[in-house]
C-alpha cells in the first residue's frame, strides 16, 4: 500500500485526544450516612476524579473514526504494475521483402523481443505471414501512437523516406531508437510518355537515396498506341511496358489587374515566363478577358482586381487577398482551386517568399505529379532529422497506477460516526 499525501499520516497523532478524555475520569463520589452531621465539613462536589480508563467501546468507536479520517485524508492506495516488455522490435513492412536485411531480421528472431510492423496498430511480425501492406508509413504519426505501447524501449528499423515525413516534427515521452538502413539500391523507371507535335519522348524518372531527377529519351521505332490512343506500349528490360501519354499542350493564362496593381501584374507574368522554361512548356498570358466570356479555354486565372470573379469552376484561380496574419505569400483559399494572394509584391518579397516556387506547386497539384512519383521515390532522411523531439517526460502510460481506496474508507467511515453518536447519547458521554 501507498500514500498519495503521507505527510497526514502525522495527524495520527491526534488518537492521544480521545485517549486523553477517556483517562480523565469523573465518577459519583460514595454516599456514607450518618446520624449527625455537625462535625463534617461541606463538601465541593459529590464526584471525585481518578485517572482510569473507561466507556472502552466508545473509545474504540472515536479512535477508529480519527483513524480513518486521518487515512482519508493521506488517501491510500494499491500499486498496480502494468506489464511492459523491456524491448520491443518495430521493422517497416517492406524491409522485410528486401533480401539484403534477411539477416538483421533473423537476428531479431532468436531474440526474446517483441517484433511488430510499422503500421498503423503495429501488428505482430508472422514469420510464415503474408505482407500486403507495402504503403510508405507516416513515420511521424507512428512515432506518437507508440506512445501506447506497453514497452520500456522500442527500436525502430526503417528507410526513412522522405515521403513518410509530414507535418510538424513532434514530441515524444517514448523512448525511441531510430535506424535508418539504407538498401543502396537505385530505381529508373519508365514514367510517362509526352508528345509534342510529332514526337515522342518517354520520361524516365531516376531516384536513390540521396536525389530524385527526370531525364527524357526519344522513343524508339517498336512503340505502338492502345486503342484509345491515351497510352504507349515499349518494351524496357525485356518486359512491356504501357505508359500514360501525355500531350504537351500549351498552358493558358488569363491576367487580369487594376491600374493600381499593375506591379503585381508584372511579377506574376515575369514568374510564368521562368516556369515556361522550367517546365519546357508554352505559357501563353493573355491580359484580357474574351468578348464572349468564355473562361473555359484558359487553365488559370490570376485576378488582382476588386471587381467581382467570374464563375467559372473548371479552372484553377489566384486571387489577390491581402492579409497580414496569412502563413505565406500564397495560400489555399476557402474554395476549391482558389488560392489567394496575401500580400502586394515587390523585387524583395517575391525572393523571400518564393513566388515563382508557389506558382510551381500550383500547377504540379494540378497534374497530380507529386502522387505519381510517391511510390519510386527512394530518398532518405539522416536518422537525426528523422528522430522526433524526446520530452524527457515520464511516459504515465508504463507507469505504475495507484487505485485509491478512499471511497471505501468513506464507506466504513459513516456508519462508525452515527454508531459513535447513538452510543455517546445512551451513555450521557
Amino acid at each position: 500500500m501507498s500514500f498519495i499525501n503521507p505527510s497526514y499520516l502525522w495527524a495520527l497523532l491526534g488518537l492521544l485526544v480521545p485517549l486523553a478524555i477517556h483517562l480523565w475520569s469523573k465518577k459519583e463520589g460514595k454516599t456514607i450516612k450518618i446520624g449527625s452531621i455537625k462535625l463534617l465539613n461541606e463538601a465541593d462536589s459529590k464526584q471525585s476524579r481518578s485517572i482510569k480508563l473507561n466507556e472502552y467501546w466508545l473509545l474504540l468507536l472515536r479512535m477508529l473514526s480519527v483513524a480513518l479520517l486521518v487515512f482519508i485524508l493521506a488517501e491510500p492506495g494499491f500499486i498496480k504494475k502494468i506489464p511492459t516488455n523491456p524491448l520491443t522490435y518495430i521493422v517497416e513492412p517492406a524491409l522485410l521483402e528486401d533480401r539484403k536485411f534477411a539477416a538483421i531480421i533473423d537476428s531479431l528472431e532468436d531474440s526474446d523481443a517483441e517484433i511488430k510492423l510499422l503500421s498503423e496498430g503495429f501488428p505482430e511480425f508472422e514469420e510464415e505471414g503474408e505482407i500486403t501492406d507495402l504503403a510508405i508509413p507516416n513515420y511521424w504519426q507512428l512515432a506518437m501512437d507508440m506512445e501506447h505501447l506497453n514497452s520500456d524501449s522500442i527500436v525502430v528499423f526503417t528507410r526513412g523516406l522522405t515521403t513518410g515525413i509530414k507535418g510538424m516534427r513532434p514530441t515524444v515521452k517514448q523512448n525511441i531508437e531510430w535506424i535508418v538502413l539504407n538498401s543502396g539500391e537505385e530505381n529508373k523507371v519508365p514514367f510517362q510518355a509526352l508528345q509534342q507535335n510529332e514526337s515522342i519522348q518517354i520520361e524516365y524518372l531516376e531516384s536513390n537515396s540521396h536525389s530524385l531527377l527526370f531525364t527524357k529519351e526519344m522513343a524508339s521505332n517498336d512503340i505502338e498506341l492502345t486503342e484509345s490512343k491515351d497510352s504507349l506500349l515499349f518494351n524496357y528490360k525485356d518486359r512491356q511496358e504501357k505508359l500514360p501519354l501525355i500531350i504537351n499542350e500549351d498552358i493558358k493564362v488569363l491576367l487580369v489587374n487594376d491600374p493600381d496593381l499593375s506591379d503585381e501584374a508584372k511579377y506574376i507574368e515575369a514568374s510564368l515566363k521562368v516556369l515556361s522554361i522550367h517546365l519546357k512548356k508554352n505559357i501563353e498570358i493573355v491580359r484580357e478577358i474574351p468578348s464572349d466570356n468564355n473562361l473555359s479555354i484558359f487553365d488559370y486565372l490570376v485576378w488582382l482586381s476588386n471587381d467581382e470573379i467570374p464563375i467559372e469552376e473548371n479552372i484553377t484561380k489566384i486571387v489577390f487577398k491581402e492579409d497580414d496574419l496569412a502563413s505565406g505569400l500564397i495560400v489555399p483559399g476557402q474554395s476549391k482551386n482558389i488560392f489567394n494572394l496575401t500580400s502586394r509584391l515587390n523585387s524583395e518579397n517575391i525572393i523571400k517568399e518564393h513566388l515563382p516556387e508557389n506558382l510551381l506547386k500550383i500547377m504540379e497539384a494540378d497534374s497530380g505529379l507529386k502522387n505519381k512519383i510517391k511510390p519510386f521515390d527512394l530518398r532518405q532522411v539522416d536518422k537525426n532529422e528523422l528522430t522526433p523531439v524526446s520530452s524527457g517526460e515520464i511516459n504515465q502510460e508504463t507507469e505504475p497506477k495507484v487505485h485509491s481506496i478512499v471511497n471505501w474508507l468513506w464507506i466504513l467511515l459513516a456508519p462508525i460516526l452515527i454508531i459513535e453518536r447513538i452510543l455517546s447519547h445512551v451513555r450521557k458521554q
